[in-house]
């Protein structure tokens, strides 16, 4: 089970090392972009089924593209791959909301306790495509900022 930042962890070392495989995921408040190439490593078997619960008022995933380099919306968007073992559902929550305990028995423990026919292990020379990459605009105007607040202090100074 990963949570934001911990989806972009995720999600990343799955992509950076073939050899890592789950049986089963499941992402909620996910910061990954929209285009993760989910197909590619569930056709290859490197991860069996993915739950990706999404939230309508999930703050955190609407703009932490703004902040931090090569995320996504997926956590608000859902992502775009359609894939049979890729489940994805939409909650009106915000960024944290999915720990409640009567969420979890409703929806995760049914997810992970239900029995897969298991998608036999290939490597492929199929390279999952990286997602397309992101650029942090408001940080780098927040640095533009102090850096131009710090030169007019110094330069007052004088």
């Amino acid at each position: 089970i990963a949570h934001s930042f911990g989806t972009y962890i995720l999600g990343n070392a799955l992509l950076r090392y073939e050899y890592i495989r789950f049986n089963k995921i499941v992402l909620c408040g996910s910061i990954l972009p929209v285009d993760y190439p989910w197909d590619v490593l569930l056709d290859r078997g490197q991860v069996q089924q993915v739950r990706n619960e999404h939230g309508t008022r999930d703050f955190w995933a609407k703009n932490v593209t703004h902040v931090v380099a090569d995320t996504g919306r997926s956590g608000v968007d859902g992502f775009s791959t359609t894939q049979p073992r890729l489940i994805q559902e939409s909650f009106d929550y915000s960024h944290s909301e999915y720990f409640d305990q009567g969420h979890m028995a409703a929806y995760w423990i049914p997810f992970l306790e239900k029995s897969l026919a298991p998608v036999s292990w290939s490597s492929s020379s199929a390279t999952p495509k990286a997602p397309a990459r992101t650029r942090p605009l408001a940080l780098w105007a927040a640095a533009l900022v102090l850096i131009a607040t710090v030169a007019a202090a110094l330069f007052l100074a004088l």
